[in-house]
């Protein structure tokens, strides 16, 4: 029971940080002129090489 449970957290966790990742990253072809959603925060890039 206790699996299922860190599973499906895990899961949840990994689509959350990766919609975050691919929103703030380069639009894909045909969304480059599209809003960003309210829900996902602005990350701003490092200017330190290999972070």
């Amino acid at each position: 029971m206790s699996l299922t449970g860190i599973v499906v957290v895990g899961f949840i966790a990994a689509v959350s940080i990766g919609s975050i990742a691919w929103y703030n990253s380069k639009r894909p072809v045909g969304w480059e002129d599209k809003e960003r959603p309210d829900i996902v925060p602005d990350v701003k890039k490092s200017k330190s090489p290999g972070l």
